[in-house]
């Protein structure tokens, strides 16, 4: 039986300012709702914490912090071996595949509740309260659109291959319940989770819709209680192209 981590954690999702809405589509950050709470985080590279102490850092193909003038871009990644740059249009992957970087899978939560996938153009027209970014849909109105047929049943986004849906690595999926609740699941590396898996165990949470958020060396989740340090790092081998994403959550007051 593969080992999953599963956590409800009631939190707010904090989305951008309306200046980086359609700029930026797809970086948002989550919130726990503990007034109280006070998690420092340590990314290892002097960016990183810098970033950290400015209260609020979401770090998935870039990077963002929280000033006193709102979220701003603190710097690019490498995906794929290659840099991308936040103003780019297209990302251009290793294997040469071409990315519209407009286009962000999402959770975003209107005032029906309703799970969708949004540009973020089509976010801010929304007016949407909420809104969640993550790397592929698990969940679509309650089963699973891993092979989801991507036209008939509106679902938007890469088809998955065979060796994908079925490979055992590291994952992090979010989704969310009926009521809104935000459920987080993770699996570690060992013995890891297939996107299969990673979807029933966020449905078996109750979850109506779900997202992941890459896997591997790519995908990370920390929390922690009030107060308790939490750290991340990362030592790949040096010759692997390494997606340095990870989701934190950090509280803020």
């Amino acid at each position: 039986m593969t080992a999953l981590l599963l956590v409800a954690l009631a939190v707010s999702v904090q989305a951008a300012p309306a200046e980086c809405w359609g700029k930026h589509g797809g970086f948002y950050a989550a919130v726990i709702e503990n007034p109280g709470a006070n998690f420092r985080v340590d990314l290892g590279a002097k960016r990183f914490a810098e970033a950290a102490k400015l209260g609020l850092v979401v770090t998935n193909g870039t990077f963002f912090g929280a000033g006193s003038d709102g979220l701003k871009p603190l710097g690019d990644a490498v995906v794929g071996g290659k840099a991308w740059k936040p103003a780019a249009d297209r990302l251009t992957t290793g294997d040469g595949r071409k990315v519209d970087l407009s286009l962000r899978w999402g959770i975003g939560v209107d005032g029906s509740g309703a799970a969708k996938v949004y540009t973020g153009a089509q976010a801010r027209s929304a007016g949407l309260r909420q809104f969640l970014g993550g790397a592929g849909l698990l969940l679509y109105k309650g089963r699973s659109a891993l092979e989801a047929n991507r036209y008939e049943d509106g679902v938007w986004g890469p088809s998955f291959a065979p060796d994908v849906l079925s490979r055992t690595t590291g994952r992090t999926a979010l989704g969310v319940r009926a009521d809104g609740a935000l459920v987080v699941v993770g699996a570690p590396r060992e013995p890891g989770a297939g996107l299969a898996a990673l979807a029933q165990a966020a449905a078996d949470l109750g979850a109506v819709e779900a997202v992941f958020y890459d896997g591997g060396k790519a995908a990370g989740f920390s929390a922690g209680p009030p107060g308790h340090p939490l750290r991340l790092e990362s030592a790949p081998h040096p010759a692997e192209d390494v997606n340095p994403s990870h989701l934190v959550f950090k509280a803020c007051r």
